[in-house]
C-alpha cells in the first residue's frame, strides 16, 4: 500500500466492529499505514497497523461495459 491507495477495513484488530469503511492512504512508514476515512466525523490521519486494512477496489457498475 502507498499514498493514494483505497483501502478497506479488514475486520482485524481495532477494526473489527468497523463494518466496510472506506479510506484513503495518506502515507505508510513501515508495517503503519495512516489513513483518511470517508464518510465519518473522524477527518485527521489515523494510524493503523498495516493488518487492520487491505486494498480497496471498486466494483465496476453494468453500465461501465457497454460501449
Amino acid at each position: 500500500m502507498k499514498k493514494g491507495d483505497m483501502v478497506i477495513t479488514s475486520g482485524f484488530g481495532r477494526t473489527k466492529d468497523w463494518g466496510n469503511t472506506v479510506g484513503t492512504v495518506t502515507k505508510r512508514r513501515g508495517e503503519k499505514v495512516f489513513v483518511v476515512w470517508e464518510n465519518t466525523s473522524f477527518h485527521i490521519e489515523d494510524e493503523m497497523d498495516i493488518r487492520e486494512v487491505r486494498p480497496y477496489e471498486k466494483t465496476k457498475k453494468s453500465s461501465d461495459f457497454i460501449d
